[in-house]
């Protein structure tokens, strides 16, 4: 999406960069990525859409235009934009001082000289972090499915307890994408019809509550409910044991394959909802292969049949 001349690229992108991960009234800059100098709104849109691992801004090149101002669409650099205190130095206008938990993952961080074990102090090798080695985890927010054994990763910005009880969430809402890796436009009408059969029975059965989905060439997006005793990873496995049985002949074929994981954004107000799920259905129209949402065989704008309405959850 164009804003402000420049071109932001994300998940459900607005006019002021908020995206489907954040979309608060303050998410309003974007970044633009070191690694390949293209903007996006936060690090797991470039997570899902870039495909290739983030690096972050060395200090040598903080004086580089790296973050845009959704409101103005003034650029301001990387030093310019830390020393702000999270307010746009040209229109005034407030960003998410929360984005500072993040900083990390865009922007070099200088580390203690020293560290204090047991009282005595240890001198580090550098004082200040490898620019190589501070990156955004290379699949974002992407969720391991249970049964496969990952080496662990660092950290998210996220604590760990809320990525714990998110695994185990009942009742809550979700944004998954699901991807095939390397990506390659391979799932024709036929392999979408059977994802589209998954979901249809996942709604029979009482899994989930369904929203809005749409299975593209190379992956697929649904917004959905959990119904208990179903937690996310356990509907996952079980959609994708029957969809990746009933796709892998197509897939091998072209030699590619379901990624591992998945990604998802737990959505908790009525805006995300709303905007994602318009977003959803207009993949197919914004990708060019349709005019109209209507027109594209696998989603929930023609197979209404299979989603919930009304829907059962309020949100704020």
């Amino acid at each position: 999406m164009k804003i402000h001349n420049v071109d932001v690229k994300g998940v459900g992108v607005d006019d002021q960069t908020r995206c489907a991960h954040y979309s608060g009234e303050t998410d309003i800059i974007a970044i633009k990525f070191a690694c390949c100098e293209k903007w996006f709104p936060c690090y797991e849109c470039h997570a899902e859409l870039a495909g290739h691992v983030s690096r972050v801004w060395p200090n040598e090149q903080f004086d580089t235009p790296a973050v845009l101002c959704g409101a103005c669409g003034h650029e301001l650099t990387v030093r310019e934009y830390l020393d702000c205190k999270s307010t746009c130095p040209r229109c005034r206008q407030g960003f998410n001082p929360r984005c500072a938990s993040h900083r990390h993952l865009y922007f070099e961080t200088p580390v203690p000289t020293a560290l204090n074990v047991g009282g005595a102090s240890v001198p580090r090798s550098s004082g200040k972090a490898n620019a190589q080695d501070i990156i955004s985890p290379p699949i974002g927010a992407l969720r391991p499915l249970p049964h496969l054994r990952q080496i662990p990763r660092p950290s998210a910005p996220h604590s760990k307890n809320l990525r714990l009880h998110r695994w185990s969430d009942v009742s809550a809402t979700f944004f998954v994408t699901k991807s095939l890796l390397p990506k390659k436009p391979v799932l024709d009408a036929e392999a979408r019809a059977v994802i589209v059969s998954a979901f249809r029975f996942a709604v029979q059965y009482e899994r989930i509550h369904l929203r809005a989905f749409v299975v593209m060439p190379d992956h697929w997006h649904a917004l959905v409910a959990l119904r208990e005793p179903w937690t996310l990873p356990k509907f996952m496995h079980a959609m994708m044991s029957f969809v990746g049985q009933k796709t892998d002949r197509v897939l091998s074929t072209h030699g590619t394959a379901w990624q591992d994981g998945y990604y998802d954004t737990h959505l908790k107000t009525a805006r995300q909802f709303e905007y994602v799920a318009r977003y959803i259905e207009q993949n197919p129209v914004v990708k060019g292969f349709v005019d109209l949402p209507e027109q594209w065989d696998a989603s929930s704008a023609v197979c209404k049949e299979a989603v919930t309405d009304p829907w059962p959850l309020m949100y704020d």
